[in-house]
């Protein structure tokens, strides 16, 4: 017959092993539960496809939570050539999906480049996303307004416009201006029949603002015709260079000069001529040295000069366009401390 000791030892016994078993197993759905809740790294779905060269494109990228815990997003920073017109998700819920659109600037080359974000997860709190893509060469495409700022009268100007051919018939582009002084000027850029357009200003073209419409037939089926506007400045040029007179420092009594080149470019000036400068201790002279070349030449007197000069020069022709040239000299230290001295000795 089994004592009440003898029992009392198995039942003890007994409830040790259910203990331990017990434990083994809360244990292992504790780690169950709480091990899967720390988030894992998002997951992005950021392949855009295809989008139009040279035209900004919007696409949805998803991001992913594939853990137990919501996520919070707390920045987002994109680079050169990629925006966020709607922002971006704040929270992402767990083993959910959430969609930011990302807008991807004109390019004409594929894709990839990278946004960052910045989250609360302390194992991953920053998290890179890259977007890919390429583009869509079956497309004809231009802008559809240029601005070109001030050019000037007789200059061409390349690659204003780009239309991409792809791999869809040949592309037999005409394009015609509202304006008579502006030419087109249609050039293939590859093997593939894609190509730019450039326009020319006419050497006869008035100075001042000038404004007009390109009218463009591609011959492609998608795209068969296109209206752009454009908008420029006429000038007439000359360049000087380098662009100013720079003495620095004079240290002595003597006259010193320097002398810049002038260009005129295109249908510029006819003649270049030099106001006579307000200050007495400068001279100028402009001597012709070739087809639409002239040299500039500045003699400076330092005995007339005041401490610091800082002037203009002021060149023009007989059209009435005109060009300043800053001249920029200064006395030196040495120089007015000895002439102190010397008045002082006296």
């Amino acid at each position: 017959m089994i004592s009440w000791s003898d029992r009392k030892k198995s039942f003890a016994a007994k409830f040790w092993w259910f203990g331990i078993i017990f434990a083994v197993l809360l244990g292992i759905g504790l780690l169950t539960i709480f091990g899967t809740s720390v988030p894992k790294t998002l997951i992005f779905h950021s392949d855009i496809g295809t989008f139009v060269p040279f035209r900004a494109t919007e696409r949805s990228i998803m991001i992913e939570n594939p853990g137990r815990r919501l996520i919070t997003i707390k920045e987002v920073h994109t680079c050169c050539g990629i925006s966020l017109p709607y922002g971006f998700p704040k929270t992402i819920h767990p083993q959910s999906t959430a969609a930011m659109v990302v807008r991807v600037h004109g390019s004409d080359s594929p894709l990839e480049k990278a946004i960052t974000l910045k989250t609360d997860d302390p194992a991953h709190s920053v998290v890179k996303c890259v977007i890919r893509g390429n583009p869509d060469y079956s497309v004809p495409y231009a802008p559809g307004y240029v601005m070109t700022g001030k050019v000037v009268a007789g200059q061409k100007i390349a690659s204003v416009w780009k239309i991409f051919k792809g791999n869809g018939p040949e592309l037999a582009c005409n394009v015609f201006s509202s304006s008579k002084y502006i030419t087109p000027v249609v050039q293939e850029i590859d093997q593939h029949g894609n190509v730019e357009i450039g326009i020319k200003v006419s050497t006869d073209a008035p100075r001042g603002k000038l404004a007009g419409f390109l009218f463009g037939i591609t011959g492609v089926e998608a795209c068969p015709t296109f209206t752009a506007r454009f908008e420029t400045e006429i000038a007439r040029g000359l360049w000087p260079h380098p662009e100013n007179i720079f003495f620095g420092r004079v240290n002595d009594k003597a006259v010193v000069s320097r002398s810049i080149d002038l260009e005129v470019i295109e249908s510029g000036w006819n003649t270049v001529e030099v106001d006579r400068p307000s200050e007495e201790c400068l001279n100028t002279q402009i001597i012709r040295v070739g087809q639409n070349k002239y040299k500039l030449h500045v003699s400076l007197n330092p005995e007339k000069m005041p401490q610091i000069l800082n002037t203009v020069l002021t060149l023009h022709d007989h059209n009435g366009d005109s060009l300043q040239i800053p001249v920029i000299a200064a006395q030196s230290t040495t120089t007015k401390t000895t002439e102190m001295a010397a008045k002082q000795g006296h």
